[in-house]
């Protein structure tokens, strides 16, 4: 099973700024603050790995960020106040992968899949 968002954005930024907060694993918690980014945040246990392609006979770019999608900041804060979250992810056992894309210039997928 699979969630997958596709979004186009016009970004009123430097795509180096864009690129530099796609591949920053802690940014969507950080600067979002929104629990559901913590699936695309990456730890010491659930490293983020990078890559990129160049498509369409190198006319076209993508760079792809993938981690772990298990919760990490909330079981440090579950496990420090001692409060369980009100329902645990059957993810918890098998995760996904938390996949965000970028296709140049201004097309992002953010996706939580199974691998295999």
């Amino acid at each position: 099973g699979y969630k997958v968002q596709h979004f186009v954005r016009d970004f009123p930024v430097d795509w180096s700024i864009l690129i530099e907060n796609i591949l920053d694993p802690d940014h969507g918690l950080f600067a979002h603050q929104t629990a559901g980014f913590d699936l695309y945040s990456a730890s010491k246990n659930a490293p983020q790995e990078v890559t990129e392609e160049w498509t369409d006979d190198g006319k076209g770019w993508t760079i792809t960020s993938r981690v772990d999608a298990v919760k990490k900041l909330q079981k440090v804060n579950e496990m420090r106040t001692g409060q369980k979250s009100k329902k645990e992810s059957k993810n918890d056992v098998t995760p996904q992968k938390a996949t965000s894309t970028y296709h140049a210039p201004s097309l992002m997928k953010t996706a939580r899949r199974d691998e295999n």
